[in-house]
């Protein structure tokens, strides 16, 4: 075995040998001093050859099993060679990413936090280096650094730098160019998503009807933000589609980036009217809370009679997070026939509301409801109505207190007859004075 390995790594070394330097002419053993000029396919058959002859004049199994061992162990080696490569490569393009972090993280933050929309030749003022030079390094280094940035400062619904920035450092110009070389689609997408970069609609062209669901998916959420004439296009047909990947917060995401820079938002109550799946038609319900007009967000009390329950249970929980104490009374009148986690979201959503006129409305529900949890969730709801009710009559009292003390006119003091005395007499020798 020992011999078989050195064999078959001589074998190696002079067939490369052979390929890089073909045509070199090497010493035969049988004549020292005769010079002869082998290539690198000289060097191969030599060495089968040389592998045939040592196994020669045994059985076919002998021979078929040397040939086994010698092509797995060939496979072992040429697979330890390409996984410390792969090793080798990943831990050079991390060194080569960790360093332009640390050179250009901070001032890509401090470029995004700013609000003040820059060029992209300010931006490279700003980042004291030429376009040319941004572009040299990996523009996969910059998009990861600043979909990093971009998770950090995720309450902010628009970076209005950001644009400018992917500009200027190339990752656009990649982005753009692998959607047309079909090169690393679904990455691209997801990180145009991420990073809120648009690109021309014509380079979606080809992905908004791909037959890869998340493909599809990632395209038509950039389809939304590229696009300017009917961004919505695709949005109803995949609200009713039952296989539909759209996540619940990369659409709140897109929708707000859409609001954030005053583009056209979507109706979203037609969707919950028009929408068979019940899912799709609470979660547009919901982003009435969002990003709805006044309009919208006063009509959401009609779909708490709504024939599902998804999006009955919805509007009693947006009630109470947009304050609408007119749709209490509906509140009470649907609370009989609701199951119980309905129940109870009512109940919350009376306590949120606040309007001091339902302690009578919540002693009933405790004393009338049949589930354990929902008279718990009843007998919290009144005590902390009770509660409220008080702190308001307080808070009553107090505003009364301070305005009658600002208001009430203060009543004037009459001066005492001895001191009225002692100034009318410490007055007459001044006046003597000026009569003589």
């Amino acid at each position: 075995m020992h011999e078989t390995v050195i064999l078959i790594f001589s074998v190696i070394f002079d067939a490369i040998r052979g390929i890089l330097f073909p045509g070199v002419p090497l010493r035969c053993e049988e004549a020292p001093f005769k010079e002869v000029a082998f290539g690198w396919w000289d060097h191969i058959r030599y060495w089968v050859s040389l592998l045939e002859d040592s196994y020669a004049g045994y059985s076919w199994q002998i021979e078929l099993s040397f040939h086994i061992v010698i092509g797995c162990s060939a496979i072992v080696v040429f697979g330890f060679f390409l996984f410390w490569w792969r090793v080798y490569r990943h831990n050079r393009e991390k060194k080569k990413e960790n360093k332009v972090r640390e050179e250009y993280a901070e001032k890509f933050r401090k470029i995004l936090a700013s609000d003040a929309k820059m060029s992209r030749l300010m931006i490279a003022t700003e980042l004291d280096r030429d376009e040319k030079d941004l572009k040299k390094n990996s523009p996969y280094f910059y998009a990861n650094i600043l979909e990093e940035i971009r998770m950090d400062m995720q309450e902010r619904l628009s970076l209005p730098n950001m644009q400018s920035l992917a500009l200027a450092t190339g990752v656009t110009d990649t982005f753009s160019d692998n959607l047309l070389r079909n090169k690393k689609v679904f990455q691209t997408l997801q990180f145009m998503v991420m990073l809120q970069v648009t690109l021309n609609e014509g380079r979606l062209s080809k992905y908004r009807n791909h037959k890869r669901p998340d493909v599809r998916m990632m395209a038509r959420l950039n389809y939304i933000m590229c696009t300017t004439d009917n961004p919505y296009l695709y949005l109803g047909d995949d609200l009713d589609d039952t296989t539909t990947l759209y996540e619940p917060m990369l659409l709140h995401y897109v929708f707000g980036w859409m609001s954030a820079n005053k583009r056209k938002l979507p109706n979203f109550l037609f969707h919950v009217e028009n929408t068979k799946i019940d899912t799709s038609a609470a979660f547009m319900l919901n982003e009435v809370r969002f990003w709805g007009k006044g309009e919208e967000k006063a009509r959401v009390k009609e779909f708490l009679r709504d024939e599902r329950p998804l999006v009955r249970r919805a509007a009693v929980q947006i009630v109470g997070e947009l304050g609408d104490i007119s749709a209490e009374e509906i509140l009470t009148d649907i609370y009989p026939d609701e199951p119980e986690d309905i129940k109870q979201d009512i109940l919350y959503t009376i306590l949120k509301l606040n309007s001091g006129l339902q302690a009578d409305f919540l002693k009933e529900a405790y004393q009338s409801s049949a589930s354990r949890e929902t008279q718990v969730v009843a007998l919290q709801c009144m005590y902390q109505y009770e509660q409220q009710i008080e702190q308001k009559k307080e808070q009553k009292q107090t505003i009364h207190a301070k305005e009658e003390t600002v208001w009430r006119p203060k009543p004037a003091t009459a001066q005492p007859r001895n001191e009225m005395k002692k100034t009318y007499a410490t007055s007459q020798p001044e006046t003597r004075r000026t009569l003589s």
